[in-house]
């Protein structure tokens, strides 16, 4: 097992008041705390008992928790496919197959919710083994395909080309950073 063993100096860093604050010690206690957790957790790893697992090995019991977990699944099966796919059609230049949604997916940062909502249902087919949930997924999927045939470019887009065309502050990165939630 490495261990990385810092070489260590005090440090004198001056406060507002002025005064001298010696900070070696605190940090000194810190990263020895960490080195301390950090071989513990590679010993545990070498030793065999940390474990991955697949979400569809593990089932809630009735309590809370599963309360918590009805309630997520009721509302990803009440949200429409239809509306959440309408702005890539319309972008595709396909006729949409019902009304999208309104808020920020009639914003130009349409069609942001939709890779959320396949990973949540995705891990909630996971979870509790709900057909519907798949059925869902495996919709949504073709569906997409048929607006990246569509586009003809490889890619899937929920706006207009027009949308991406502000380059300044913060609209241009929001735009950005709905690029990679279909990813």
């Amino acid at each position: 097992m490495n261990r990385i063993i810092p070489s260590f100096q005090f440090i004198r860093v001056r406060n507002h008041a002025g005064n001298n604050t010696l900070l070696a010690f605190g940090l000194l206690l810190f990263l020895s705390s960490v080195l301390f957790v950090a071989a513990r957790a590679e010993a545990q790893i070498g030793r065999k008992r940390i474990q991955v697992f697949s979400l569809s090995d593990v089932r809630l019991l009735p309590g809370p928790f599963r309360h918590a977990q009805e309630m997520d699944e009721r509302y990803l099966l009440e949200l429409d496919p239809d509306r959440l796919l309408a702005p890539y059609f319309k972008t595709a230049g396909l006729k949409p197959k019902a009304e999208q949604y309104g808020g920020w997916e009639s914003t130009q940062l349409s069609g942001a919710i939709l890779g959320h909502y396949l990973s949540a249902a995705s891990m909630m087919y996971a979870a509790t083994g709900n057909p519907k949930l798949k059925e869902r997924v495996d919709y949504i999927v073709a569906q997409l395909g048929k607006c990246q045939a569509a586009l003809g470019t490889g890619y899937l887009e929920a706006r207009p080309k027009t949308a991406y065309v502000t380059t300044k502050s913060r609209r241009h990165k929001e735009q950005l950073s709905v690029l990679h939630q279909l990813s």
